[in-house]
C-alpha cells in the first residue's frame, strides 16, 4: 500500500473537531496532508514537526 494513493473526505459542523481530526490523522501517520475549508487550513509535516497554516 505504500505506492498507492488513497484520497478521504468527511464532513463535521464544529471546526474545533475537524481541526482535531486532522491534527490527529497527521500525527499518527495516517494522512501525508489534510486540508479544512471555509477557511481553508492545511496540516502536514515539515522539519519533525506538524505544522499548520
Amino acid at each position: 500500500m505504500a505506492n498507492e494513493i488513497v484520497i478521504a473526505q468527511t464532513t463535521s459542523d464544529d471546526e474545533d473537531q475537524a481541526k482535531a481530526l486532522a491534527w490527529g490523522a497527521v500525527e499518527s501517520k495516517l494522512a501525508a496532508g489534510v486540508h479544512i475549508d471555509a477557511p481553508i487550513t492545511a496540516f502536514y509535516w515539515w522539519k519533525q514537526n506538524v505544522e499548520t497554516a
